[in-house]
């Protein structure tokens, strides 16, 4: 990765985002993907490019994976992106909660194994 995919940019919830969605999609994947399967360590890597914060345990990330979460939804809508990506929406989790995945299959990241299904696919965005 080159230093100018890497220049953070200021979004509304004061997280840091890089600018490129062809790099923050498949990243956010993969964090998704560790916090569906309860991985504290692998979501603290995968987190870091969004947030440069620090997280005692995984649902203080999973409660910054959720502000994320609404800030990538509004940069797919609005840009678009290559790539076949679902809307999903978990209806318990903070009184609501959105999140985007690869597969129609849901793999809720708010609850991990807890409620691993909870949840339904909203849309396809693309």
């Amino acid at each position: 990765m080159n230093d100018s995919e890497r220049e953070p940019i200021e979004d509304h919830s004061d997280h840091q985002m890089l600018d490129n969605l062809e790099v923050l999609v498949p990243e956010y994947l993969e964090l998704h993907k560790a916090l569906a399967s309860d991985d504290f360590e692998s979501a603290k890597e995968h987190i870091a490019m969004f947030s440069m914060d620090s997280f005692s345990d995984i649902e203080e990330l999973r409660a910054e994976y959720r502000s994320i979460s609404e800030t990538l939804i509004g940069r797919v809508e609005s840009e678009g992106y290559e790539g076949v990506l679902f809307k999903q929406y978990c209806p318990m989790y903070d009184g609501g909660s959105s999140w985007i995945s690869n597969k129609e299959d849901i793999e809720n990241p708010f609850y991990g194994s807890q409620m691993h299904n909870c949840g339904e696919t909203v849309e396809q965005m693309n």
